[in-house]
């Protein structure tokens, strides 16, 4: 079941800097950490009218050379298909570009960062309150499971705010069927198909 209530976030408000530069993927995924985060000036408001409304930005850590904008808007482009979490008709998301004035928080982080604020998952997530963690290093490297690093990113998004949401980890229930996607999905599927979405 969907629970629509963070837990307050113990992590210091992401600093407004000057984003970092160009691609949709990190260079390389042991990219150093800067601990220096640019949070996104974009906002995209929810599509659906459905739902408790959940306000969110998102951070890059700047030693990733990805534009904080461009990554904020490929994640609201994912939480506002209906094959993401929205599709319970529950919940809906609105990408705002004050982190003082969000829910909760995506952060796109290299490893060593993402390793101080939670402990990332094998699927390259991680959450602490009211903040998403997903590695650089997954971020940038998809499983062959996967046809694209888009649907990878999707992957990697969706599973991360299913943790926040309350959503307990799952396995494959049928071979040959989409995998669930708060399984993890970085290694062996059992033989269910690669999903990024909840509602596919």
């Amino acid at each position: 079941a969907i629970s629509i209530t963070p837990t307050p976030s113990a992590s210091a408000t992401p600093s407004e800097s000057a984003s970092g530069e160009p691609s949709v993927s990190a260079e390389e995924p042991d990219v150093k950490s800067s601990g220096k985060f640019a949070t996104a000036a974009a906002e995209v408001p929810a599509v659906s009218s459905s739902g408790e409304l959940r306000s969110y930005a998102v951070r890059v850590e700047t030693s990733l050379k990805l534009k904080a904008n461009s990554v904020a808007k490929q994640i609201a482009g994912v939480l506002n298909d209906p094959r993401s979490w929205t599709g319970s008709g529950g919940i809906r998301f609105s990408l705002v570009k004050k982190a003082k004035d969000a829910d909760f928080l995506i952060t796109l982080a290299a490893s060593g960062s993402a390793g101080k604020i939670c402990k990332v998952e094998k699927s390259g997530t991680c959450t602490d309150g009211s903040e998403v963690v997903i590695d650089a290093a997954a971020w940038s490297a998809s499983p062959e499971s996967y046809g694209s690093a888009a649907e990878w990113q999707s992957y990697l998004v969706n599973h991360g705010l299913g943790h926040l949401l309350g959503e307990d980890e799952a396995k494959c229930p049928k071979k040959a069927k989409p995998a669930p996607v708060m399984m993890p999905q970085a290694g062996d599927l059992n033989g269910c198909l690669a999903n990024p979405w909840p509602y596919p």
